[in-house]
């Protein structure tokens, strides 16, 4: 999921909401900030907070792009990967009406 917040006019925007994520090693983190409550390890960072407007206006930059998004699930490759992957011939493969499950999605007819 990913949630932008930007209240670039507002004062202290940066430090406050780096006050809220909490410090970059969650073992650090205050516990009530996200980090301190969610993350357990530094190598998987459950957010990002810029260190400054400037920096947050070039990292937008980088991840949303002018015009529309085509958002997808980042589920998705992952539930055809399993899918198609352990999917076995002669298995006994649920009816896509009854299921609500795509056999054609894998090549599976």
């Amino acid at each position: 999921m990913l949630i932008l917040l930007e209240f670039e006019k507002k004062k202290n925007v940066v430090l406050t909401g780096r006050k809220i994520i909490g410090a970059t090693n969650p073992a650090a983190s205050e516990p009530g900030t996200i980090r301190g409550d969610f993350a357990i390890d530094i190598g998987r960072n459950v957010i990002h907070g810029s260190d400054s407007v400037e920096s947050a206006n070039k990292e937008s930059a980088l991840w949303i792009p002018d015009g529309p998004v085509n958002w997808q699930s980042s589920l998705h490759p992952w539930i055809y990967d399993f899918v198609c992957l352990t999917i076995q011939p002669g298995w006994d493969i649920p009816s896509r009406k009854t299921s609500g499950w795509s056999s054609l999605a894998c090549g599976i007819q």
